[in-house]
């Protein structure tokens, strides 16, 4: 039973998703407290907001030495939030256009999963060709608004990465797995139950990402 109540507010459910990642401390700094109550007032939404943390965990475990923590701030998570949060809103994540620059065409994120998704079946793997396939009809119809575009895309994104886990051997499967839930074996008993649902399908997105480089579609 977690310490935190069902209706848990955004605030203590982000905290605790972003601490699973962190593996440490159960509390977060001013300055990270600071920026979690500006996405809130702000009204980013609570699974984007998980996304981005994901993502920043994602980029970072390329590069993480053994014993380090995939995330030690939040604040080290503001990019990524931001360009979820942009996503989210159907617009280009990045740098701002100026307007002296000419005009690039409408991004279509579908198009570009399509097209990530079919090079991984031509070139990847048994089990990441076998979860491309899986998940490529779900890109093929068009969506014109572009904020249901991405999150449709975010969605698939997470669906390549489960299915490649059900792709896996048994005992490759079993052993992805297990290094997933092992960070947040310390935080589980006092997550909430939303985030610690969200926590868990985050850590096993990434592990699966990480283990069988599977492309990015956003």
């Amino acid at each position: 039973m977690g310490l935190l109540p069902r209706e848990a507010s955004f605030a203590e459910e982000v905290a605790d998703f972003f601490l699973a990642f962190r593996g440490a401390g159960v509390s977060l700094s001013p300055l990270d407290a600071e920026l979690l109550l500006a996405w809130h007032q702000a009204g980013v939404p609570y699974d984007v907001v998980c996304r981005g943390i994901r993502r920043a965990a994602e980029k970072r475990a390329h590069h993480l030495a053994p014993g380090e923590p995939l995330l030690r701030t939040l604040r080290s998570c503001a990019k990524a939030v931001d360009d979820e949060r942009k996503r989210a809103m159907g617009l280009r994540a990045g740098r701002a256009t100026r307007s002296s620059e000419p005009a690039k065409a409408p991004d279509d994120p579908l198009a570009r999963a399509r097209a990530a998704l079919r090079k991984a079946i031509r070139e990847g793997t048994a089990p990441v060709r076998r979860s491309a396939t899986q998940v490529l009809p779900l890109a093929r119809d068009p969506e014109v608004d572009p904020a249901r575009a991405f999150a449709r895309v975010a969605r698939i994104d997470e669906a390549l990465a489960l299915c490649y886990l059900r792709a896996l051997p048994f005992s490759q499967r079993l052993a992805l797995l297990r290094a997933a839930r092992a960070p947040l074996a310390a935080a589980l008993s006092r997550m909430s139950p939303r985030a610690r649902r969200a926590a868990l399908r985050a850590h096993r997105v990434l592990h699966a990402r990480t283990h069988g480089e599977l492309p990015a579609l956003r």
